[in-house]
């Protein structure tokens, strides 16, 4: 057989192959990005929720947009071997992969009339473009276009400049690890790019770590460069269709100042209060009520309206019209009906902060100061390293063992001298050291009790035996999840006084041998379980109301916050075991502390028709509704969905 005989025999052999690997390319080109993206963006909006009524055409647009783009010069049809007829068009095609996707594909496939067909000798006829240049130019008009009508109407992108919503979404920042214990944390460098009043960047030097209190400054060939605010894209038609929801992230045009120098001033906060409705602040968290205001009702001893409105409705955004009011008691909580506004599972964890990562433990304090998880009684434990533990193993068969944590902050100056303290509103984002301004603002002195707490820890049971107990302190509460290790079963319980109420119990994966990542949280005055990723739903069984304040304060208890010595001074933290158990990777966490724009045990502020109130996550740091006012929902922007950069930080925003 000759060389050319070889040859030709080889390439009629690949030729039907060619063609069948082209056209399986094709249907899964179609799969994917046509029905298959479609049914992707249901894993995130319900077909039963508002929203997917836009996001659908959406998802639908954007496979358009896909399909016309792989349509050039009739690409796509090309490379699976398509008939193209002298009244295709890129788009018309694109509309039939987009819309009848496999169906249009196989019709398309199947071979055409001998009339469209053959020419006068029969043979195949395919009409090519007859303008590519203006093919090409067609193409990049309509991307142009559809690019604005997307931004106008349907999404858009912003980046976030400063750190009112940190940690949550990150401004301009560096990014520190602390030469102490290694945590890693970003911290605020707004100034440093954009001073405030247009004055001279202040650039950070120094952190002061959240974990283990260490302050460390940066050297010329150390310091980490300043990395750019979340970049997040909005989706600008949810609010024209549907009401915000509470706890949403929306962008909004501050009202206060809508331009400035010519440029936009956008705002990014969290949706806390919705329209008729008083929001109170309450040692951290947010309340809900029924407070009345009467246009005609006066002061008694002034005669001045007690709740004037404006000439203008349009000026009813202003602070003036929230009609703020402190109260010095909180039984006006329960006088109008409060009620505590509750985070969703996913939304608490997005919230809340670090306290202490014991796999992260101070190397140069190792040995001067206890750690600060130790055990109750000693001879059932044993450790890794018993100057700075991690990991903790005991064999404990007959009784629960003990391991407690105290808030250990360390006195750098005098280690020996360090002893118990609160848990307080510390952000080590707000805690940059800036070269002219050495003494640190209010927001990096942090001084809230903060009693929310979230309790995490690798389990690993030997013998599927026994009992896991995580325990939260609260006042004059302690509640507790206990983990029954042979059937699985979650009990939450709260204790009081020596007395204990079983609030409800659970089956859970938390059974037999092996290890589970165990997380517990008290907060919002609600109880919640994770095992592993999986949420565990108690429902409203484990929400609780809490007990009024001590009429007698603990003597140190200067801000009356009814924090109890005993619970959350000595012990707000424990794990008990009983059974042959290893505990690792142990960390604590708080929930966001919302503070006062003053001074005063309650803050209350109402929210006029037409009009939200609007924290941001960083609350120590953050000029919001507490400061300035409302926002009225003609300014509402939009909702803000995702970051999509930085690469690290893509994911949905809680």
């Amino acid at each position: 057989m000759s060389q050319s005989t070889s040859s030709s025999f080889l390439a009629n052999l690949w030729s039907p192959v060619d063609q069948i690997l082209r056209e399986a390319a094709g249907y899964l080109i179609v799969v994917i990005f046509g029905i298959g993206l479609f049914y992707f963006q249901m894993f995130f909006v319900s077909t039963t929720s508002p929203l997917f009524l836009m996001v659908a055409p959406l998802t639908l647009l954007m496979s358009f947009v896909f399909f016309r783009l792989l349509e050039t010069n009739f690409w796509f049809s090309k490379f699976i071997g398509l008939t193209i007829y002298p009244s295709s068009t890129p788009t018309k095609r694109a509309l039939g992969l987009t819309f009848l996707g496999l169906i249009w594909l196989w019709i398309r496939s199947m071979p055409p009339s001998a009339s469209k067909q053959s020419g006068k000798d029969g043979a195949k006829k395919i009409e090519e473009p007859r303008d590519t240049p203006r093919e090409v130019a067609e193409t990049v008009v309509f991307v142009v276009v559809l690019v604005l009508m997307l931004k106008l109407f349907v999404a858009e992108a912003f980046v976030i400049p400063t750190g009112s919503m940190a940690t949550t979404l990150y401004g301009n920042q560096k990014e520190a690890v602390c030469e102490e214990c290694g945590f890693s944390f970003p911290v605020n460098a707004a100034d440093e790019v954009d001073p405030p009043g247009g004055g001279a960047p202040r650039p950070v030097i120094g952190y002061t770590c959240p974990n283990c209190n260490h302050s460390g400054s940066w050297t010329r060939e150390t310091i980490p460069p300043v990395n750019t605010g979340d970049r997040v894209l909005v989706f600008k038609p949810e609010y024209h269709m549907v009401m915000p929801h509470r706890f949403d992230v929306p962008v909004f045009k501050y009202p206060k100042e809508p331009q400035q120098n010519w440029v936009a001033m956008n705002f990014i906060k969290r949706m806390i209060g919705l329209p008729g409705e008083t929001i109170a602040i309450y040692h951290g968290d947010v309340y809900v009520g029924n407070l009345r205001y009467l246009e005609d009702e006066r002061d008694p001893v002034t005669g001045e309206l007690l709740y004037p409105r404006p000439e203008r409705d349009v000026d009813l955004w202003e602070r003036q019209y929230t009609y703020m009011r402190r109260y010095q008691d909180a039984k006006i909580l329960r006088d109008y009906d409060f009620r505590i506004l509750r985070k969703a599972p996913g939304q608490m964890l997005a919230l809340s902060r670090p306290v202490y990562d014991n796999d992260h433990q101070p190397k140069s304090l190792k040995g001067k100061i206890r750690p600060r998880w130790f055990p109750e009684e000693r001879p059932a434990w044993t450790f890794d390293d018993d100057k700075a533990p991690r990991v903790f193993t005991v064999n404990s068969p007959d009784e629960l063992s003990w391991l407690h944590y105290q808030h250990l902050v360390p006195d750098w100056q005098n280690p020996e001298q360090t002893a118990p303290s609160l848990i307080k509103n510390v952000l080590g984002y707000n805690a940059g050291q800036q070269t002219n301004n050495p003494e640190p603002g209010s927001e990096n002195q942090p001084t809230k009790w903060v009693g929310d707490l979230i309790l995490e820890a690798e389990v690993e049971s030997a013998t599927g035996q026994g009992e896991v107990v995580f325990e939260l302190s609260r006042s004059v509460d302690r509640f507790q999840a206990r983990f029954n290790l042979e059937t699985g079963d979650c009990t939450l319980v709260r204790l009081r006084d020596g007395k204990e109420v079983e609030l409800v119990t659970l089956p859970t994966r938390v059974k037999g041998a092996g290890r589970h990542q165990v997380r517990f949280s008290n907060v919002d005055h609600q109880l919640r379980v994770w095992v592993g990723a999986e949420h565990v739903d108690f429902g409203t069984a484990a929400e609780y109301t809490p007990p009024p304040l001590p009429v007698n304060f603990d003597v140190d208890d200067f801000n009356q916050e009814g924090w109890v010595r005993a619970n959350d001074l000595m012990r707000p933290a424990s794990i008990g075991v009983k059974g042959k158990v290893v505990i690792r990777h142990i960390k604590l966490s708080r929930d966001t502390h919302y503070t006062y724009s003053g001074t005063g045990v309650v803050e209350a502020y109402y929210v006029q028709p037409g009009h939200y109130f609007v924290l941001g996550d960083n609350s120590a740091s953050s000029s919001d509704s507490r400061y300035w006012g409302t926002v009225p929902d003609r300014l509402l922007l939009g909702r803000a969905l995702l970051v999509y950069y930085p690469i690290p930080r893509i994911g949905l925003i809680k």
